[in-house]
């Protein structure tokens, strides 16, 4: 089987969801093969992000204004799959590519089969920036995509409705390439051991919640002063966190990472006591299930496989809403829990058995040898 990615541009060598997905459909593939915006080449199995043929002439997408953007990203994909249409039979629409349908005509029109992988609403991503035309735009685009598309794989049961799929039930198929290195991901700290640190780990923007996190911050401070915080990300909304932590004179209480290498976050996860994803809206995250393969309960909206996954009070916890005020409270009722040291354990035990390596090659294998 030779498997072709079309994906957004991976923006650093550490990229783990692409990582995942490679390491996945590699045993029973012939090649891989990767286009995205500034690159295309083969990719080989635990080989750095050194990608051939494709050099910068995505680059041009970065210099020209943002109604231009996409349709630029698109003619480039799109050139990249005419240009290399012999070496690939079965195309994957990877994170960010679901509104590029220039690429998957292109595809169709070749004989390829193609497989949208489902990993978010663009819709309300974009939705979470105030930019509702945009949403409206691409919402159009990933219709035409999901028409095109053989097969529609989505992470659980619950995105279907969530992501808007209904119409499409007949092509759709469960199944995630999500697994966690269990001897890399693991308790090294117990919970009694740790200090009261809650933390958000991901990408800083609208649609992460993060804003009501760094909101909810004052509030929890207000009733326990022995909490601190960490932020790890980049994004967008880093600078805007960053002006509200200094306004509100919490710096001496929240630690801002940045960008956290994806080898060192078993370190910062086993320094948690608790772990907030307050997203809008997700698919996964990845990061919710290594957390809790370090034994670090987790605090999420109910979105995402994160719904399916989590029993509230047993293996982690969900949230009823992400507002602020929300998340205060269950912060706070959290932290006096007296059975963390329980739920800590149902969260590795949770992993064990849902997200090995074995169980995601396998399933993946199933739906990619459907078509």
């Amino acid at each position: 089987m030779k498997i072709c990615i079309i994906m957004k541009s991976p923006k650093k060598n550490d990229d783990p969801l692409l990582d995942q997905l490679r390491n996945v459909i590699s045993p029973f593939s012939d090649s891989i093969y990767l286009i995205s915006p500034n690159f295309s080449g083969f990719l080989k199995i635990r080989d750095e992000l050194r990608l051939k043929n494709g050099g910068n002439r995505g680059n041009v997408a970065n210099y020209v204004p943002h109604g231009f953007k996409n349709l630029c990203v698109q003619l480039f994909i799109t050139f990249e799959v005419l240009m290399n249409t012999d070496i690939y039979d079965l195309v994957l629409f990877y994170t960010g590519a679901r509104s590029l349908f220039l690429p998957a005509l292109a595809s169709r029109l070749l004989g390829k089969k193609i497989v949208c992988i489902y990993t978010g609403s663009s819709y309300k991503q974009t939705l979470a920036k105030n930019q509702r035309f945009y949403a409206s735009i691409g919402w159009c685009f990933e219709k035409v995509m999901l028409n095109l598309s053989d097969i529609i794989v989505v992470y659980a049961e619950s995105c279907v409705k969530d992501f808007g799929l209904c119409p499409y039930i007949n092509k759709i198929d469960i199944g995630h390439e999500h697994f966690v290195d269990l001897h890399r991901f693991m308790i090294e700290k117990s919970i009694g051991e740790r200090e009261n640190m809650v933390g958000f780990i991901g990408r800083l923007s609208g649609e992460k919640g993060i804003l009501n996190f760094v909101t909810a911050i004052p509030k929890v401070l207000k009733t326990r002063g022995d909490v601190r915080f960490l932020i790890g990300g980049e994004g967008y909304l880093r600078g805007k966190i960053e002006e509200s932590l200094k306004k509100w004179k919490l710096t001496d209480k929240v630690e801002t990472m940045g960008w956290i290498p994806h080898d060192n976050l078993p370190k910062y996860l086993n320094d948690l006591k608790l772990l907030v994803i307050p997203s809008h809206t997700e698919a996964g995250p990845l990061i919710a299930f290594e957390a809790m393969a370090c034994g670090t309960p987790v605090l999420g909206s109910r979105v995402g496989m994160m719904q399916d996954i989590i029993v509230s009070g047993k293996n982690g916890f969900l949230l009823e809403n992400n507002s602020a005020e929300c998340i205060a409270k269950n912060i706070l009722e959290i932290l006096d829990r007296k059975d963390l040291h329980e739920i800590s354990e149902n969260g590795r035990r949770t992993v064990e058995k849902n997200f090995t390596y074995e169980i995601a090659v396998k399933r993946y294998k199933e739906i990619l040898e459907s078509i």
